[in-house]
């Protein structure tokens, strides 16, 4: 959709990002320029020839999004929670805190 989406990140897991960025050239998901980020364009052709090398049906990136929700949800996390994560708007009632 074009949305920045932020998520905080865990204290435990910010040394390894940190160790990723300085190895990576300040960007951890690289594109074809190694000083900058992938875009989507790319990230769509690397998913693509990954499905073709790999041996499992069909899937697509977007399906990353459903395990996280599906995850987070049999671990226990509150729904508007796993929504907020994958960067969805709620609505009226949902997006209440509870």
């Amino acid at each position: 959709m074009g949305n920045v989406i932020r998520r905080p990140i865990f204290s435990h897991v910010k040394p390894y990002i940190d160790k990723l960025i300085n190895y990576r050239n300040h960007a951890l998901f690289p594109g074809q320029e190694l000083d900058k980020s992938i875009d989507t364009s790319s990230s769509n052709l690397y998913m693509r020839k990954l499905r073709d090398n790999i041996d499992i049906p069909e899937w697509r990136t977007h399906d990353f999004r459903r395990s996280l929700v599906t995850t987070l949800s049999s671990e226990g996390i509150i729904p508007h929670v796993t929504e907020k994560m994958v960067g969805h708007v709620l609505g009226r009632v949902d997006g209440c805190v509870y």
